[in-house]
């Protein structure tokens, strides 16, 4: 059995990984000439900006025009994301740790770039760009061209020597004004959530619509999230190692693992990524038996377990209906513990005593990982797999448990 949860949970995990990634998806792109063409878009989880896109005017079609900024007004991946093409200039400053200047930094640098339409409102509208330097929010007043708006950030050293992080959050003055220009019958209703927003995407956007006089419920981004609950089964192995007495006896427990977590989407509509945290229970009672010439004993407890598991989550293939997914990340466990017991036998005596146990940790870190597919969007089917883990702190010799199993997961979302 554990051969063959082994075997799968490496087929698993790698079957498919050399297959081509293309998700062509409806669309449309318009040239720089105004012309419009309607098809299809290879659509990725574009963790900064894209520096071109691939496009077919149908499915079936082998060849794939490439398209660069320059070459495009904007484009659109139907009920997903929007992208204009902007020429101008971007600033050329880091502004996030450990990446920080020395000084204010207030260069910039002229380029053309694809950039997202976050949300699209009336005046005002926000579109980002991510590159490997940082990311960029800008405001769109209706046809004019779309400003940046602009934050710093910098390391300061005083006399004295010590060094502070100054903040420039001149992307909130930029918000004020544009307050007072659309919408001044609401400019001090506007103020106070102006002073306190962060330089993100979601705060930007809600200030831009109250500034739109936008009541709509509409999300902006691309982040997502969704629940799930589960059912696994849990093959356990308990055993001591070292120098005692009842090493090199592995006890097994077989036992039906529930979960349940959420899945934090780094992009909604690929599902590629995600962080998931999980947290799942698990119950074992093993017993241990030794003898020799001049004595005998045995030993058992019963163990319950919460474990929260954050773990990072990576498509090796993905469709719509049908990916192929690996996981590894941490598992925090604390234990609960009860009928811990040994009993000794000798030549000349024997007793009982529930004080001769060992001290068990009720708080113990394991590394699980896993491997399994997604079918529909609805369910997970995956195997998983943790090492000997310790939960003693003795020299010479530890209790640990080994866990490998499969199971599936149920989602919960629109």
């Amino acid at each position: 059995m554990k051969r063959i949860l082994l075997t799968l949970l490496v087929t698993v995990a790698f079957v498919f990984g050399a297959l081509a990634q293309s998700n062509y998806k409806p669309g449309y792109v318009v040239k720089a000439n105004g012309d419009t063409l309607k098809g299809y878009i290879n659509y990725k989880e574009w963790r900064t900006s894209p520096k071109f896109i691939d496009f077919k005017p149908a499915l079936s079609q082998p060849e794939v025009s490439r398209f660069l900024p320059a070459m495009l007004r904007s484009f659109e991946v139907k009920n997903m994301d929007k992208y204009i093409t902007y020429t101008g200039s971007l600033s050329a400053d880091k502004n996030d740790l450990p990446d920080l200047p020395n000084y204010l930094d207030t260069t910039t640098r002229q380029d053309t770039v694809f950039m997202e339409v976050v949300y699209q409102g009336t005046p005002l509208s926000l579109l980002s760009h991510q590159d490997d330097v940082k990311r960029r929010l800008f405001v769109k007043e209706e046809s004019e061209i779309p400003k940046e708006l602009k934050y710093y950030q910098y390391i300061q050293t005083g006399l004295d020597g010590r060094s502070n992080i100054q903040v420039v959050n001149a992307y909130r003055t930029s918000l004020l004004r544009l307050a007072q220009k659309y919408n001044s019958a609401n400019f001090q209703e506007i103020t106070k959530p102006v002073r306190f927003i962060s330089y993100t995407e979601s705060d930007v956007s809600k200030i831009l619509k109250l500034i739109n006089n936008d009541k709509s419920e509409t999300g902006t981004g691309n982040f997502g999230s969704r629940l799930f609950a589960g059912a696994a089964f849990a093959h356990i192995v308990t055993q001591f190692d070292g120098t005692n007495r009842f090493a090199n006896q592995p006890y097994t427990t077989n036992f039906p693992r529930i979960s349940a977590g959420v899945d934090l989407l780094f992009n909604k509509h690929t599902q590629k990524n995600y962080i998931r945290a999980e947290l799942s229970f698990i119950s074992i009672s093993p017993s241990f038996y030794s003898s020799n010439q001049d004595s005998k004993a045995d030993y058992y407890f019963s163990q319950k377990t919460i474990t929260f598991t954050p773990q990072l989550v990576y498509s090796l293939y993905n469709k719509d209906k049908f990916k192929v997914f690996i996981g590894a990340g941490a598992g925090f466990n604390y234990s609960f513990y009860s009928n811990q017991k040994a009993n000794y036998y000798s030549a000349y005596s024997s007793y009982t005593s529930s004080d001769m146990g060992y001290s068990l940790a009720h708080f113990w870190v394991n590394f699980p990982v896993q491997a399994g597919a997604t079918i529909g969007r609805k369910i997970d089917i995956f195997t998983y797999y943790t090492g000997f883990t310790a939960f003693t702190t003795y020299g010479n010799f530890s209790i640990a448990n080994k866990i490998y199993g499969a199971g599936l997961h149920y989602f919960f979302y629109k």
